[in-house]
């Protein structure tokens, strides 16, 4: 097919995807619209690099400066929101007393740019990353929190992942690069690398399965003619999935879809206790198959990897070894800017720790970890509540939750700009009882949620 008719093909398959979602009557307002484009920014590679004829797929702008472009759009897309929940009339006193952790976190996120080697630089990424909050807080001050958080993710689904798809089989440019040592072809569709591919088409996963699970039954045939459109979308992500040979990406979309398909099990939801043991029990598990090297050997070998996860416990060991202040550490994410941590990454051929609790330590030092830790558990806590009470939401919030965690293992996903974080704080800042909306999967509605008055408690 030539990929002029296959690109006219790929829009007009995504127009009709939106007709078909706008038809149904969703309950959100325009200003929705930030959130997805802020998440399709976070999900694809940097916009400056689509107009930069010098950076091509696999390849990312300056590492020190980032990309004017980018900087630019963001800030308006922050702004913006800013403006939107002045006009709800959202009352930071109130989000901040739901999400005291958080907020110290970040807190102390903004004053360790003080001993940054290059603290304007460090500013400049710690105020795109509370972009992150902003923008999640535009979301669940919606109406109906539930539907919006669906929407903005399976919006960015419907664009990205079949260009993603269309890129990679007829724009080879794009959607595909080469290893620059071994040669070897990569798959990176709208996104720079394998790993981020890989992470899009999981994220995507979790959200049209979920779409496709609470979607009224009155037959399979016609759940199946109805469905369609998103089975095609989910087959996309698990085809994805298999050609970026992201590994982290695959177990973390097995682990994701497990707690999907458990959490919306009665027998789970109607034990708290059984329930949150289940939970211990999945991450000391995954911990430990992580950091246990003849643990870890037994599954490694089976999906056709090193026991040393290819080169990551080699990095995490050198990284450790540089020696920053393990206190404080080195400033919001400034560790690669060192001299210690530029030399370090030019001979390892990295820029990050491949571990998000590792690459916060080295940033931000034991007070960053002693910070972290609470802000996760009580999100752990408030996703178990939203469980136990029956949400529609809730099997979703619990895939992204512990998957998110699960990713930080042998990815850095904090603090960095990425999607995964964003689904995590998003999580973080969920309130147990207002931040999504309690609806009933059987609602008989043509809409996938009916309009709630339910609002967002820290808004009244």
């Amino acid at each position: 097919m030539p990929p002029f008719l296959a690109s006219c093909l790929t829009l007009a398959f995504i127009l009709w995807l939106f007709h078909r979602n706008t038809k149904a009557g969703p309950h959100t307002t325009k200003a929705l619209w930030l959130a997805v484009i802020w998440v399709c920014a976070l999900a694809a590679r940097p916009i400056g690099s689509w107009f930069d004829a010098g950076v091509g797929a696999g390849q990312t702008v300056s590492v020190e400066e980032g990309s004017p472009i980018d900087r630019s759009i963001l800030l308006v897309l922050i702004i913006s929101a800013l403006f939107v929940l002045m006009r709800r009339g959202l009352s930071w006193s109130g989000v901040i007393r739901r999400n005291p952790w958080l907020w110290l976190f970040y807190a102390f996120l903004l004053v360790s740019v003080l001993w940054s080697d290059y603290p304007f630089v460090a500013f400049k990424r710690w105020f795109r990353d509370f972009g992150n909050l902003v923008i999640i807080l535009l979301v669940l001050s919606e109406e109906n929190p539930g539907e919006a958080v669906r929407q903005v993710f399976l919006r960015c689904a419907y664009v990205l992942i079949p260009i993603s798809v269309l890129f990679i089989k007829y724009y080879l440019d794009l959607g595909r690069y080469y290893n620059e040592w071994t040669g070897e072809t990569g798959f990176c569709g709208v996104t720079s690398d394998k790993n981020a591919l890989g992470r899009l088409a999981m994220l995507s996963g979790f959200i049209i399965l979920w779409s496709l699970l609470v979607r009224q039954r009155s037959g399979w045939l016609k759940w199946v003619k109805e469905g369609l459109p998103e089975l095609l979308i989910l087959a996309m992500c698990l085809w994805i999935l298999h050609i970026a040979n992201s590994q982290t990406a695959v177990g973390c979309f097995v682990i994701g879809t497990a707690v999907l398909l458990g959490t919306r099990m009665n027998w789970v939801r109607v034990n708290p206790v059984r329930l949150a043991w289940l939970s211990w029990t999945l991450l000391v598990i995954s911990f430990l198959f992580f950091y246990l090297p003849d643990l870890r050997q037994v599954v490694t070998s089976s999906m056709g990897r090193n026991v040393n996860l290819t080169d990551r416990t080699d990095v995490w060991a050198e990284t450790l070894a540089v020696g920053t202040n393990p206190l404080i550490g080195t400033g919001f994410a400034s560790f690669w800017l060192t001299s210690a941590g530029h030399a370090l990454g030019e001979r390892l051929n990295v820029t990050e720790a491949h571990n998000g609790f590792l690459e916060i330590y080295l940033n931000e030092g034991l007070i960053g970890i002693g910070l972290l830790l609470p802000v996760l558990l009580a999100a752990g806590r408030s996703t178990l509540k939203q469980i136990v009470a029956g949400n529609a939401a809730a099997s979703l919030v619990a895939a992204l939750f512990f998957s998110g965690i699960v990713y930080n293992y042998t990815e850095a996903a904090f603090g960095n700009g990425s999607v995964v974080a964003f689904a995590l704080w998003l999580v973080a800042m969920q309130d147990s009882e207002h931040a999504v909306a309690e609806v009933p999967e059987e609602s008989g509605q043509t809409e996938p949620y009916p309009a709630s008055e339910t609002k967002l408690g820290a808004c009244r």
